[in-house]
């Protein structure tokens, strides 16, 4: 058992660095997890299912039926063939057959074809379900490789060169209109008040539990403004992000060591490095997917700003913490906090560690 005490938060060095990502890619492996469980026992999905299996095997049942009337009718010539499918026709078509086709589809070979086809459409299903999320983690990996995991101690530790976004990634039109927005910065690098810290044993430094980084927002406006291109928004829609804002990412504790307080110590350094540099707020985004984080994000004074709802499987949780919020503030967001909690299914009185 894990002493407490002996946990120490530290500044990230680049012999953390695969530490560090198997605990992010992990973390991120298990709210893929948890969103695929959702979608294949969401009820649009078992119901689409039920419908899918239902309508092939009609389908497969009538390719039968069809069949068995032209291998009845080879004996027959022609005519035999025309018969048989004017008759085919005629049943179907015949209100009084309906019982008699209902009583046909009842059958015990029509249950085991439906059953199969129940198995077959939901594996597929499934796998499908799958594979696709396994894509999405994938391409949202390489994502954040491409933003900030590629180069930690760059994104983090190192003052921000400004520069308008690059060819390779927007339109030339939409370079010209940054590069024109940025003339007057273009050569200053700038301040970078981003942090990115490890918890470790005080007896063993190398071995990492957990990380969290503090995002300098304004530091980073050209890294935002290229991701809010990339995603095909108009420039005129971005917001220049204010000084004063500061962003909590990359909160990820080994699932070897969580529930020993790694996540709290590693807030409240964030929390209070975030104070020191003269941030007024600390926002953060997270899935919904994740209840138990959101409850520590709440108990810590984080407040729901708002919720985005990007698919039928998936929302976003957008929450601040205000820095210097008054006592009548602090009061009235912990009156609040019932109300964040059973929004994310969860009792107030619960405990999360």
């Amino acid at each position: 058992m894990i002493d407490k005490a002996a946990i120490r938060i530290r500044p990230y060095q680049e012999a953390d660095r695969d530490q560090v990502l198997e605990t992010l890619f992990l973390g991120f492996s298990m709210v893929g997890d948890r969103i695929v469980q959702k979608t294949i026992r969401h009820r649009s999905t078992v119901l689409g299912i039920l419908a899918k299996s239902l309508l092939y095997t009609l389908l497969l049942e009538l390719a039968i039926v069809t069949l068995s009337a032209i291998n009845n009718s080879q004996g027959s010539g022609t005519g035999g063939v025309v018969e048989d499918f004017k008759a085919l026709q005629e049943a179907l078509m015949e209100p009084t057959t309906i019982q008699g086709m209902v009583s046909q589809f009842l059958k015990p070979s029509f249950m085991l074809l439906a059953a199969g086809m129940t198995v077959l459409v939901t594996l597929a299903t499934v796998y499908s379900i799958y594979s696709n999320n396994e894509k999405e983690t994938e391409k949202y990996i390489q994502g954040c490789l491409d933003e900030d995991l590629g180069d930690i101690v760059a994104y983090y530790q190192k003052d921000v060169p400004s520069s308008p976004p690059s060819a390779a990634t927007i339109d030339s039109k939409e370079i010209e209109t940054s590069r024109n927005r940025k003339t007057k910065s273009a050569t200053t690098p700038k301040k970078n008040r981003s942090q990115f810290w490890v918890a470790c044993l005080e007896s063993h430094p190398q071995l990492v539990l957990g990380c969290i980084s503090l995002d300098d927002v304004a530091a980073h406006a050209d890294s935002l403004l290229t991701k809010h291109l990339k995603q095909g928004s108009p420039e005129s829609t971005f917001t220049e992000p204010s000084e004063f804002d500061a962003e909590l990412r990359r909160l990820s504790v080994h699932p070897n060591y969580r529930r020993l307080g790694v996540a709290k110590l590693l807030m409240q350094t964030l929390k209070d490095s975030a104070k020191k540099q003269g941030f007024k707020r600390v926002i953060l985004s997270t899935t919904f997917h994740q209840p138990e984080a959101i409850a520590g994000y709440i108990r810590f004074g984080f407040e729901r700003e708002k919720l985005v709802r990007i698919s039928e499987f998936f929302t976003l949780w957008f929450a601040e913490l205000k820095l210097n919020a008054t006592a009548k503030e602090i009061e009235a967001q912990k009156e609040q906090q019932a109300a964040f909690l059973r929004e994310v299914g969860l009792d107030s009185e619960k405990k999360i560690v």
